[in-house]
């Protein structure tokens, strides 16, 4: 089964930030003082989705370790525009991370906020109009989707959009262009 972790993607966020600051060391875009080189930088690198991927890989290690799973990385989920949600980890796990995932939530007490959650992708209004209803998500074929709740509340519980991966170090160096 796959699933969707919502761990604040790219856009303006602090994983885009500790991103940038990772690569701008790993590829000695700094001067001496330690200050980034943004303009090279950003004239340098072709594409970020190499450092975005391996960022999203260490994070959702990091998942893995604090909860006891074994979730595995499939990408990333970037919306074509980013007015409605963000970058979301796609990975698939097996029953006995599903069965790992309800026990954190049993034992850390978060019953309560994955019931908010599920209420809320289910409940329509202002611009948002909800595709599945709150018994829907107990069916078979949307198992994903209350996976993706118990997640979403976990992650919350560690800070939500502010769980960064500890001590990230890019280690994809491209050829970097030449600065005209």
């Amino acid at each position: 089964m796959k699933t969707a972790l919502n761990f604040g993607g790219f856009y303006q966020s602090w994983h885009d930030e500790q991103l940038e600051r990772a690569v701008a060391y790993a590829c000695d875009l700094v001067d001496e003082c330690g200050e980034i080189k943004w303009d090279e930088m950003y004239a340098s690198i072709n594409s970020w989705t190499p450092y975005r991927e391996q960022y999203a890989e260490a994070w959702l290690g990091q998942f893995n370790d604090e909860i006891g799973t074994s979730l595995a990385f499939e990408g990333i989920n970037s919306p074509r525009e980013y007015n409605f949600r963000t970058d979301a980890i796609m990975a698939s796990m097996t029953t006995r991370d599903a069965l790992a995932l309800f026990k954190y939530v049993r034992e850390n007490d978060l019953k309560n906020d994955v019931f908010d959650r599920m209420r809320e992708i289910t409940t329509s209004r202002d611009g948002y109009l909800a595709f599945y209803s709150y018994r829907d998500l107990f069916k078979r074929e949307n198992r994903d989707l209350l996976m993706e709740c118990l997640c979403d509340a976990i992650i919350e519980e560690h800070g939500g959009m502010a769980w960064i991966v500890e001590d990230f170090e890019a280690d994809y160096i491209p050829a970097l262009e030449a600065v005209a």
